[in-house]
């Protein structure tokens, strides 16, 4: 069986970097279909026979190389399956996808990356928020849906930045990882560099008997990064 044309299937539990990843795809004209998890992602195969997938390469229950080996059960041959991070890994779970894309990217990184051999990509420089991820979302959207997208964002960081302080008083590394992560692609999404640096910071913290008391300092300095990208929001909406 084909894959249809100019079809991908995004896989990532984060919703912000689900609706990003479509409003970035569509406007190159690609039909997008979007699945929260693995499962869900399989499911949706049943009638769905895409050109490329797309699947973030860390998530909760099934993802990496077990989710592959099951998605190259179900699609065609020709079917390009691409992983894709907010963190440049060496892991050995992308030896079994076919490229991989480093968060945030453009529909033209898609291109060169199904085109190309290699799978490194540059890391933009941390800054508060992205002109160009900024630009990009405004030509793709109506402005009050970019506005709208922005704060959806920020809320969600302030929820996991709670999430992961209360997870610091605990010692719990495995809530405070996986928030850190999550915050980190939905913050690389949005161009939001300094958000997506420190969350960077606190999910690469290597496991301890105490968690570092930098943590703390990282936390103190998202909630600052939010309040700033708000103001920059709040500046470019009256102006």
């Amino acid at each position: 069986m084909a894959s249809d044309p100019r079809t991908i299937l995004t896989i990532d539990d984060d919703a912000i970097t689900r609706q990003v990843l479509a409003v970035v795809l569509e406007e190159a004209d690609w039909e997008v279909h979007a699945a929260d998890s693995g499962e869900a992602a399989l499911a949706l195969l049943h009638a769905l026979q895409p050109q490329v997938v797309l699947s973030d390469l860390q998530m909760p229950g099934l993802s990496g190389e077990e989710l592959v080996r099951a998605l190259r059960s179900m699609v065609p041959s020709t079917t390009r399956i691409l992983a894709m991070s907010a963190t440049q890994k060496a892991s050995r779970a992308l030896e079994a996808f076919d490229g991989f894309l480093l968060k945030p990217f453009t529909a033209e990184d898609l291109t060169a990356t199904l085109n190309a051999a290699g799978t490194q990509q540059m890391e933009a420089p941390a800054n508060d928020l992205n002109e160009a991820v900024w630009q990009k979302l405004m030509a793709s959207m109506p402005q009050p849906q970019v506005f709208a997208l922005y704060e959806f964002a920020l809320q969600d960081a302030a929820s996991r930045v709670e999430s992961m302080q209360a997870a610091l008083t605990r010692q719990d590394y495995g809530t405070l990882h996986a928030q850190a992560h999550a915050l980190k692609g939905s913050a690389g999404m949005i161009g939001a560099g300094t958000l997506r640096a420190l969350a960077a910071a606190i999910d690469d913290t290597p496991a301890t008997a105490a968690i570092p008391t930098s943590v703390g300092e990282h936390l103190r300095n998202i909630v600052t990064g939010i309040s700033r990208l708000r103001s920059i929001l709040l500046e470019r909406s009256i102006s």
